[in-house]
């Protein structure tokens, strides 16, 4: 019930987003289509529109659900654009389906589309749009997002992502995998992650929450924002945290932290268990680190 809720949701969000601010006339439109086939790789292109994409391992095809919204001096012209939108689709030889939004005649730079996608298992996800969210739920494989502007929700991943935005957050629960990010002026905000994460940040705080038996190790960079780490009692090696101007939190109620080393502006931390080098940093804002021991529930 809360999946179908979640689903709902999600589909409503998209549907009423997308480009909401435009000058002169406009006009949308949309298709419902279902594949020829179930693709093994998938990328779906778009801009100023929201992308949405829910895997669920019962579903035997994958459904697509898009609108386009035309811009035009003239609500005639508007009308007509409207009528010719598109998503086009290329397959490969490979099994590896491409979803392109295709506007028509001369380029607006207004001109966007929504993409709300329902499908069986992938083996990898590539999705490109701007001035939108980007939407996942229980997707596997290789995931690549690239979201010019705009916010990244990622929902129990299994395998390594690699998100890439601006001036939007990302969010990412319960993904198994190495997580790569690069984002400026959004909350990075990371929980229950299996896996290596690379963070690197511009005026963007940063929360990462491991899961309780990941050994690590895990790079944490941003400027003028907090970084906030947790960590559970497999983590292990030593974690280098660094900022300018600010304090250096350490809490360990798990009890396994070795020693401590304190220096002007930075606190290396060394566990009890070997491990690769571990690096946070930040300018002037705090960072706080923790080590927590699984809940007994």
């Amino acid at each position: 019930m809360l999946r179908l809720i979640a689903l709902m949701f999600m589909s409503l969000m998209l549907l009423s987003g997308g480009c909401s601010d435009r000058n002169g006339a406009h006009k949308s439109s949309g298709e419902s289509i279902v594949l020829k086939r179930v693709p093994t790789k998938m990328t779906i292109s778009t801009r100023n529109g929201d992308v949405s994409v829910v895997a669920d391992s019962t579903l035997d095809a994958v459904s697509v659900m898009w609108t386009a919204h035309l811009e035009a001096g003239a609500q005639s012209h508007a009308d007509y654009r409207a009528g010719l939108a598109t998503l086009r689709q290329q397959w490969s030889r490979d099994n590896h389906v491409l979803l392109e939004a295709a506007f028509p005649g001369a380029d607006h730079p207004a001109d966007g589309m929504d993409v709300i996608i329902h499908v069986p298992d992938l083996d990898g996800l590539t999705i490109e749009t701007s001035n939108g969210h980007v939407t996942t739920l229980g997707t596997q494989g290789l995931l690549t997002i690239h979201n010019r502007q705009g916010a990244i929700s990622i929902t129990s991943h299994s395998g390594n992502a690699r998100l890439i935005s601006s001036n939007g957050s990302i969010i990412v629960n319960g993904q198994a995998g190495d997580l790569i990010v690069r984002t400026s002026n959004g909350l990075v905000h990371v929980e229950k992650l299996a896996g290596q994460p690379n963070i690197r940040a511009t005026n963007a705080g940063i929360r990462l929450e491991l899961q309780a038996d990941q050994p690590g190790p895990v790079f944490l960079q941003t400027s003028n924002a907090p970084i906030v780490l947790q960590v559970g009692p497999q983590f292990g090696g030593t974690i280098l945290a660094e900022t300018t101007n600010a304090s250096i939190e350490l809490s360990d109620s798990a009890d396994v932290v070795l020693r401590v080393a304190d220096g002007p502006s930075t606190k290396r931390i060394t566990m009890s268990k070997s491990g690769e080098a571990s690096h946070v940093k930040t300018t002037n804002a705090e960072i706080e680190c923790s080590v927590v021991a699984p809940s007994s529930e």
